[in-house]
């Protein structure tokens, strides 16, 4: 049996209440930007790396029981995200933080030694690629 841990999957066509469509909806509508934290940094994996992912370990189905986070192995801000956004939508973006109202871990990065190691695998899309592609097909 396999468990994947994903961190933080996107890709075109995300569900509109995640981040980054979020993101987008604000800079089209005034490019007025409100994110939680401004501390808050999180590992971001493009889906088409995540796909790859699984057809690898179906390919070379692991005995057990097996657990793998999964992750690009790099954690981001959420400004730097929605800056990145902002340019690539040609915006001057303004950003407001909301105050936290719960504690949140400040910095998630997934660890991806293993999976990486046991199946040969490393994600190939960072964030300036995968948010570019994404605006690529948002204007289209």
């Amino acid at each position: 049996m396999v468990t994947l841990r994903p961190f933080y999957v996107y890709g075109p066509n995300s569900r509109n209440r995640s981040l980054i469509p979020s993101i987008i909806k604000q800079i089209k509508k005034n490019g007025k930007v409100k994110l939680s934290g401004k501390k808050v940094k999180r590992d971001f994996l493009f889906v088409t790396d995540f796909v790859n992912l699984i057809e690898k370990i179906l390919q070379d189905f692991p005995k057990g029981y097996n657990i793998y986070n999964v992750g690009y192995g790099k954690s981001y801000s959420l400004n730097q995200v929605a800056e990145r956004l902002g340019r690539l939508f040609g915006m001057k973006i303004e950003i407001e933080f909301s105050k936290v109202t719960r504690p949140d871990v400040s910095d998630m990065v997934a660890d991806i030694r293993k999976v990486s190691k046991e199946f040969n695998w490393k994600p190939t899309i960072d964030i300036k690629k995968g948010l570019q592609l994404i605006v690529q097909g948002s204007t289209n």
